[in-house]
Parts: structure tokens; sequence; C-alpha cells
């Protein structure tokens, strides 16, 4: 999966004193970053068609094994678009020294089938079924290679969302400062 690494440090340390000093304005700083991330949201839902491809349903078949039918998800563009998600932090290991600060996650299974089918291998099992299919969703998608949405979404407003997110995280590192200088 493609990564973007921006390096900041003391965050965890940052977090952890506004979660003792100061709950409320920790919770505000993780709302104004994920809502910073927002334009990544908006250019991946964008990026999602109305429909894919010709056999695959928009409701959930009751049998077969074609791109629709029984165990195979139901394609919606509404759905995709609200699978998208803007996910703050992880689990931070303290033997860790990097963590994810943001992540963005398409939950819903067809959306994510459109979004990442073919990364690891374009040619599928190598069938021609499984080809056409891989080539279908890069003709649905304007011919993008996977990431179909999320990546392209994120390489696009890679600078902004940096510049936003990090400003918030000064904001509250200066906070903690005052916080702390005000306490002594």
């Amino acid at each position: 999966m493609n990564n973007l690494t921006v390096t900041v440090s003391g965050v965890r340390e940052t977090l952890k004193a506004l979660r003792q000093l100061d709950p409320e304005f920790r919770r505000e700083t993780i709302r104004q970053i994920k809502m910073k991330a927002k334009p990544i949201k908006t250019t991946a839902e964008k990026a999602l068609p109305n429909s894919i491809m010709r056999n695959w349903r928009d409701t959930p078949a009751t049998k077969g094994r074609v791109r629709g039918g029984k165990g195979w998800p139901p394609y919606n563009q509404t759905q995709a678009r609200r699978g998208i998600k803007i996910v703050f932090g992880g689990r931070a290991s303290p033997k860790k020294t990097v963590w994810s600060l943001l992540k963005v996650r398409q939950a819903d299974p067809a959306g994510a089938i459109f979004d990442m089918a073919g990364r690891k291998n374009f040619a599928g099992n190598g069938t021609v079924q499984a080809m056409t299919f891989m080539r279908n969703l890069d003709l649905a998608s304007n011919n993008r290679k996977p990431s179909r949405t999320i990546w392209m979404s994120v390489e696009k407003n890679n600078a902004e969302v940096v510049s936003s997110v990090v400003d918030a995280l000064r904001k509250a590192e200066i906070h903690v400062q005052t916080l702390i200088v005000g306490k002594s």
C-alpha cells in the first residue's frame, strides 16, 4: 500500500499532555485535524463513478456467482462514498517512535474493490475474465491504476492537508506550553 510519511516530533507527548491538562482542547484539536483532512475525503468521493460496469449490481443478489451475485458486494455510489473514512491515530506502541496520525480508509467492500483491485497483480489470476475486470475498473476510473480514488486524492491534497495539520499541531503545542507556564 502507498504511504505518505511526514515526520513531526513531539505529537504523542503533546497529545498526552493535553489529555491531562485540557481534555476538551485535545478533543477539539483532533476534530480540527480530521476536518483539515476533509479535502482528501471530498476528492475521493467525487472520483467514485455512478456505476462501475454493466454487470455489477447495485443491490445484493440472491444467487449466482457473477459480479453482483451472491457473495459479491453490490456497488452503490452513495454507500461507497459513505465508506470513505478519515481515521485519527491508531494504536501507538510505546516501543514505536513513529505512528500514523491520520489514515484514509474505504470501509465499503465494493468501494474497496473498485479502489484497490489489481494493485498486487494487475492480471488478477491470469484469466481473460480477471484481466477484463481490471481493464473495466480502469476505464470506470478514467484510466487510473490502483488506488483509483484514495491515493489519487491524497496526492492531490497533500500539501494543503499537511500544512493545515501541522498548523493545528503547533497550536496544540503552544496551548500546552501556555498551560504549563501558567501552572508554574
